[in-house]
């Protein structure tokens, strides 16, 4: 940003740009490695036949997003949760909430729905099929859950609430993932749940 101000830019105009221009650049990142990986271990994280069993696969992730969603509508309609949820994003760092435009919800969103499917792959289609040969499903389910909440809070400080959050999130997804083996199922409540988070951020 420095560099920039000295460049002759005024800051005001860097600061506005600054947060959508590293979103853009992690967007770029992940679908990157999204496409990599995807290409190169298809039949280890989508299943051998997932290209005619992905519907199947699809209607197990909407099952297992039925709890999630009943959280998600229950804090949308009760007022002092959703008061909480609206401050929360408020006080986000990683994006100017009261001051974004419509380009700016357009990259933020882009930047939620293609980092729930880059975390799938690495924390369930990686991380938990790698664990599950060493413990059981269950234990396996748990740990991973735990790991996936606390890396969200990898460089901010922990908020309970949001903790639970991604901890529900993180044992849905695994439990989707563990009845196919596939993280198609596991994408699904990953995705409605970031598919919240806009809506949150459109309620604002």
């Amino acid at each position: 940003m420095y560099v920039l101000v000295l460049a002759g830019l005024p800051a005001r105009i860097i600061k506005a740009n600054l947060s959508e221009s590293i979103l853009v650049v992690h967007i770029c990142i992940t679908i990157t490695l999204i496409y990599y990986l995807v290409k190169r271990y298809s039949i280890y994280l989508l299943s051998e036949n997932w290209k005619s069993n992905y519907i199947n696969y699809f209607i197990v992730g909407l099952k297992w997003s039925i709890p999630l969603l009943t959280i998600h509508i229950i804090s949308l309609l009760i007022p002092s949760i959703r008061e909480k949820v609206i401050a929360d994003y408020l006080s986000m760092r990683i994006i100017s909430v009261k001051n974004i435009s419509y380009i700016g919800l357009l990259i933020f969103s882009i930047w939620v729905l293609s980092g729930a499917i880059f975390e799938e792959i690495v924390f369930r289609g990686i991380f938990l099929k790698k664990l599950q040969k060493i413990l059981n499903a269950t234990q396996s389910v748990f740990i991973i859950a735990c790991l996936f909440a606390l890396s969200h809070f990898a460089f901010s400080q922990i908020n309970l609430s949001e903790l639970i959050n991604a901890f529900i999130v993180g044992l849905l997804c695994g439990f989707a993932f563990m009845s196919t083996k596939s993280c198609i199922s596991a994408f699904v409540p990953h995705l409605l749940n970031n598919a919240f988070c806009i809506v949150f951020v459109l309620i604002i």
